[in-house]
């Protein structure tokens, strides 16, 4: 059995979460190119249900104002792929989202006060990603039509807001135009 990798960060439940802002678009996108190249094809199809779930969080998170969790069971990642896939995966999960601890709960197993159960990984966006943030990362991934099965883990909204959903606070909004837009012309 795999020992599969500690929280990288706290999660949105804990105040550590509000000092790490989302990693900037351009130095995630060559992560998430690489692995949907090598684990989105057709013929990779046991991974597809991984690339559904998270696809499904970027979704879901788009445009609501709460934070949401993607829980999925650790089989995914042990058993999903190819020898390099659990790596690759972990890889792309720990620069794209956030580990969530899911509260002290989990220690308990209390699943229903917000734990996560044992044998169980969560993971959620920064609380600082912007829906053009997302966007952008939704652009990378493979079209829901093209992937099969079905999406794997579940989704739970939590009790966090997200602090930068509009983008307001947003580094590299990635267009000069931007600020062309924003600037007095004399």
């Amino acid at each position: 059995r795999h020992q599969l990798p500690g929280p990288a960060a706290e999660s949105s439940c804990g105040a550590g979460q509000a000092l790490l802002p989302p990693p900037r678009f351009d130095d995630v996108r060559p992560c998430i190119t690489a692995f949907v190249e090598r684990h989105g094809c057709r013929q990779a199809l046991g991974t597809h249900p991984f690339l559904k779930g998270l696809r499904s969080l970027l979704e879901i998170q788009k445009g609501d104002a709460a934070v949401w969790r993607w829980i999925l069971q650790e089989e995914v990642l042990l058993e999903a792929g190819d020898e390099r896939f659990m790596e690759q995966a972990v890889k792309l999960l720990s620069r794209v989202l956030r580990r969530a601890e899911g509260a002290a709960a989990a220690a308990n197993g209390d699943v229903e006060a917000g734990g996560i159960a044992p044998g169980h990984l969560a993971w959620e966006l920064p609380v600082q990603a912007s829906d053009w943030y997302i966007s952008r990362l939704l652009a990378l991934m493979p079209r829901d039509a093209n992937l099969e099965g079905r999406a794997a883990g579940e989704l739970q909204q939590t009790g966090a807001l997200r602090s930068n959903a509009r983008g307001d606070l947003d580094e590299d909004r990635g267009l000069c135009l931007t600020g062309l837009l924003r600037c007095n012309v004399l």
